[in-house]
């Protein structure tokens, strides 16, 4: 009973000590001739992509060399809190008789990103820190433990999915209030996009309600794509100097097809609007 007491309380007393260390000094750490890698994650590294790091071939995994053939292994991983911490332990995974003298283990990430505690308030960046303790049983029964340090996983989280109004939204004068600024019905479509039109009236609005193909159509939808852009409420892939731009290409080509079905796609994403 008190030998178990006195590994638990070492056990717990070497997470702390290692959660306590702010950088990866290394990405191995060897005892007894087995080496044990791990993932380099340092806080000031990149960002992984997504929430993810399963999919992440450089980050799923630790392995160990240098086994001796029939040797027993358990590894307990542990995260935590970055800024507290705060330990969680995983449960311990038992691997008994491994043969060949290496073995790699998949890293018990918490799958629900959302418990991951926010890195970067402006990005939502979130981060959480791990570690991985092994105990080797030799077949002699002598024991060799191994303890990484920790190391950092950042994730920055997906994308928004993208948004957009149609022009049959835009042109209704229940949404008016939803037009924003500097955006307003009366705008002239000209001036807005700097083109010469060949319908008139040539208000924004004008625009918005033409029907028919060709210039008619690139107009109807530029002016969904223009106020899709400007926005603050809906995450549309185009900024509003791509959308000028885009209609000032497609009016000195001559060309309107590529254009209005580009701002079609766009603005049929789906209107988060009321």
């Amino acid at each position: 009973m008190k030998t178990k007491r006195f590994l638990t309380t070492t056990f717990v007393v070497m997470f702390v000590a290692m959660f306590a260390v702010t950088s990866v000094l290394a990405a191995s750490v060897t005892s007894g001739g087995i080496t044990l890698n791990y993932p380099s994650y340092p806080i000031n590294g990149p960002a992984l992509i997504s929430c993810e790091p399963w999919f992440e071939p450089t980050a799923n995994t630790i392995s160990l060399t240098g086994l001796p053939d029939g040797s027993s292994v358990n590894v307990t991983f542990a995260w935590a809190n970055p800024f507290t911490g705060s330990i969680n332990f995983q449960p311990t995974l038992n691997f008994s008789n491994v043969l060949g003298g290496s073995l790699t283990v998949p890293v018990s990430y918490p799958m629900d990103s959302s418990q991951w505690p926010v890195f970067n308030q402006t990005t939502n960046e979130r981060a959480i820190a791990l570690a991985a303790f092994v105990v080797v049983t030799r077949p002699d029964k002598t024991v060799v433990k191994l303890v990484s340090r920790q190391w950092w996983v950042r994730c920055l989280p997906p994308p928004a999915p993208a948004q957009g109004c149609t022009p049959g939204y835009w042109k209704q004068d229940q949404h008016f209030d939803s037009w924003p600024a500097p955006y307003a019905p009366s705008n002239d479509y000209n001036t807005v996009f700097g083109v010469s039109a060949s319908f008139n009236p040539h208000t924004l609005l004008d625009a918005a309600w033409l029907g028919g193909g060709g210039e008619n159509a690139l107009a109807r939808h530029a002016v969904a794509a223009l106020l899709n852009a400007a926005s603050p409420d809906v995450n549309y892939i185009y900024s509003v100097s791509d959308v000028i731009s885009m209609v000032q290409a497609a009016y000195a080509s001559g060309n309107f097809e590529p254009t209005k079905n580009l701002f079609d796609a766009a603005n049929n994403a789906g209107c988060p609007l009321n």
